[in-house]
């Protein structure tokens, strides 16, 4: 269906496959978190019991994401000290693109926390759900 070609270590992936994974994975979070909310209302003990190991992977997935991106951030930065070093003068050429990655990993970090404390926030709201909806029927 989808041939990926590979030219001095650079994938080409074809026309219209980002958006199509894009929209799978969409898909599938809309889905874990409908799954998730219909337990959580359904059979609040049984949510209770799922609430850590939920609590675990989000973290676990957090912290993976996070060293990943500040690994990638910090090998760029030693990669322009790096070619200042070596330079005959102590400049070094950087393109501006250089620079605008090295923004947006750090960028990606911050929006990673926000999305991170969000999800946890709603996935507290759904662990104090049952006692919201005792007092509401008195």
């Amino acid at each position: 269906m989808y041939r990926f070609y590979i030219y001095a270590s650079t994938i080409i992936i074809p026309k219209g496959f980002n958006t199509m994974i894009e929209t799978i994975i969409a898909s599938l979070s809309v889905a874990a978190i409908s799954a998730i909310t219909f337990i959580a209302y359904k059979h609040p003990l049984g949510y209770r019991k799922l609430y850590m190991q939920l609590s675990y992977v989000l973290l676990g997935v957090f912290l993976l994401l996070a060293t990943w991106n500040l690994a990638t951030l910090f090998g760029s930065i030693l990669s322009l000290q790096s070619q200042a070093t070596h330079s005959s003068s102590g400049t070094i050429n950087v393109s501006v693109t250089t620079i605008v990655e090295m923004g947006q990993k750090f960028t990606f970090l911050i929006y990673l926390f926000f999305i991170e404390q969000a999800i946890w926030g709603y996935l507290f709201f759904l662990l104090k759900l049952p006692t919201i909806l005792e007092n509401k029927k008195d």
